[in-house]
């Protein structure tokens, strides 16, 4: 399992998304992606891959369960569209596995 955290970039906290905008804006286009239940704040089937996305004091969790082509990628582009949502600049990084939940 591959882990990231998006943040902003100025505050390096949370970027709060709008709730009417919460899923258009976690899907990403070009993955073929679908809603799928979970218990976390939204939960997505792309291909082989579930991608789980959790709220934390930190910024958004992206938890990337299974086998997805370019997960860098695909992150980037959640973070753009993130950004374009909330109004300011945002980043992501890479959790290191000893950091990653278990």
């Amino acid at each position: 399992m591959r882990e990231y955290l998006v943040r902003t970039v100025a505050g390096r906290d949370w970027p709060a998304i709008p709730r009417p905008r919460l899923a258009e804006t976690l899907i990403t286009a070009g993955f073929e992606c679908e809603p799928v239940a979970g218990s976390n704040h939204l939960r997505l089937r792309c291909g082989d891959a579930y991608i789980t996305f959790s709220i934390e004091a930190t910024g958004w969790q992206i938890s990337v369960d299974g086998h997805l082509d370019d997960p860098d990628v695909f992150v980037g582009r959640i973070t753009e569209q993130v950004s374009d949502a909330v109004g300011q600049p945002c980043e992501w990084l890479p959790v290191p596995a000893d950091q990653a939940s278990p």
